[in-house]
């Protein structure tokens, strides 16, 4: 839906939150947040609707609707898609609950800015690598070697089973935590794909990372 969107059709938003003790007061607070919202007569708004969910349902969620994505050279096919044909580089991909399906507009940016950056460095940093979206393209596109971190181990488990999965394990390791503050090595490319905050707080350690005269390639701000 949200690749086709009806300008006089009306909108779903989905929010997805822990079953946990701060549930109840995160529930509240979006209710009444709505009410205020209704309070301006903007548009017609539905009263919020809670449903719960388990891990196995929502880590297969996504699924719907996704087809092939391109972005100039490279094509991102799901697992249980067929390639299409006339495509060049492919990657295949299964992200799972990790972050980085091509369909982002901050991913398919970086995507097209990767494809900018020639020749292709031989050593690439991917500083939250989520599905190793990122990583994996930069392989494609000619890296020899990539090194990807995620705070998240459900990103490191997606990123390096999406490797296997493109015959790519030899040139990618995936490390949970974040980046160190003293660089133990340079890259002539970083890749950081994140939010706002979190790239302000980690610009002096990306500069760390990034070779003299290398190339920092950073997009998540809304």
């Amino acid at each position: 839906q949200a690749l086709r969107p009806d300008p006089t059709g009306g909108y779903r938003v989905t929010v997805w939150v822990p079953d946990d003790a701060q549930a109840p007061d995160a529930i509240d607070r979006t209710r009444r947040a709505l009410w205020h919202l209704r309070a301006f007569d903007l548009r017609p708004m539905s009263e919020l609707s809670v449903t719960t969910t388990d891990d196995a349902a929502w880590a297969t969620a996504w699924r719907d609707g996704y087809d092939p994505i391109r972005s100039g050279r490279l094509t991102i096919v799901p697992s249980w898609l067929e390639v299409p044909q006339g495509t060049e580089l492919v990657i295949r991909l299964d992200p799972g609950m990790a972050f980085g399906t091509g369909l982002h507009p901050t991913t398919r940016a970086c995507l097209e800015l990767l494809q900018l950056v020639e020749p292709m460095p031989a050593a690439v940093l991917d500083v939250g690598t989520g599905s190793g979206i990122l990583a994996l393209a930069a392989l494609r596109l000619g890296a020899r070697r990539v090194v990807g971190y995620d705070t998240d181990q459900l990103a490191v488990d997606a990123s390096t089973a999406n490797a296997r999965a493109n015959d790519l394990s030899d040139w990618f390791v995936a490390r949970r935590g974040t980046l160190p503050k003293l660089a133990a090595e340079v890259f002539p490319l970083v890749l950081a794909n994140l939010v706002a905050a979190v790239l302000v707080e980690l610009a002096p350690r990306l500069a760390a990372h990034t070779a003299s005269g290398g190339t920092l390639i950073a997009s998540g701000i809304i």
